[in-house]
């Protein structure tokens, strides 16, 4: 093979490597975040007498809304029952207004409203194992709930029309330049 062809060789491969980059950086992300699930979660959590106090997502709910006020660090952890520990700032104007939504993976939207300044924060709840859980929204929960696609799509259909339009421009500016060459012939 002359080195010609090996160079365009080397740059057809560049281009499917570019190409398929996004779907090689989503399929990393969602091996690690799957990776990080067996780590997530402390077994003392899911003992029997927690799967009893929160076997239902409204308790959770309001225990979220008495930790925020608190700043109950330790409270908040128990509730979401990760190994990884909380640093929470009391806010005694924080209270619990409403469920907003049940979405279809399972997740329960919960409405919190501080007083002072009207600022919304919104927690989500979801079962696992056999007992409901505060979830952050983490990594995790954004491959979990499905939002990681509301931003990967967008990113993703921009990298591929600039890519289709470099390649364009690569494209045509080869084709002028053989005709050109072919002209000077």
């Amino acid at each position: 093979m002359s080195n010609d062809g090996k160079k365009t060789k080397r740059r057809y491969y560049l281009w499917i490597v570019l190409a398929v980059l996004p779907l090689i950086v989503a399929g990393l992300y969602g091996t690690l975040v799957n990776l990080h699930l067996y780590f997530r979660y402390d077994e003392d959590y899911f003992q029997d007498s927690y799967n009893q106090k929160y076997q239902a997502p409204g308790p959770v709910a309001l225990a979220v809304e008495k930790a925020i006020q608190t700043g109950d660090s330790a409270l908040f952890q128990e509730l979401s029952g990760m190994r990884r520990s909380f640093k929470i700032e009391a806010n005694p104007d924080v209270v619990f207004t409403v469920l907003l939504d049940v979405d279809d993976r399972g997740y329960f939207h919960y409405l919190y409203l501080d007083m002072s300044n009207y600022r919304r924060s919104t927690y989500y709840i979801k079962q696992v194992g056999e007992r409901w859980v505060v979830v952050p929204d983490d990594l995790y929960f954004f491959w979990d709930s499905g939002l990681w696609w509301d931003v990967f799509l967008p990113i993703a259909l921009v990298w591929w029309v600039v890519l289709t339009v470099v390649w364009l421009v690569v494209f045509v500016y080869r084709i002028s330049s053989r005709i050109r060459e072919s002209m000077h012939r």
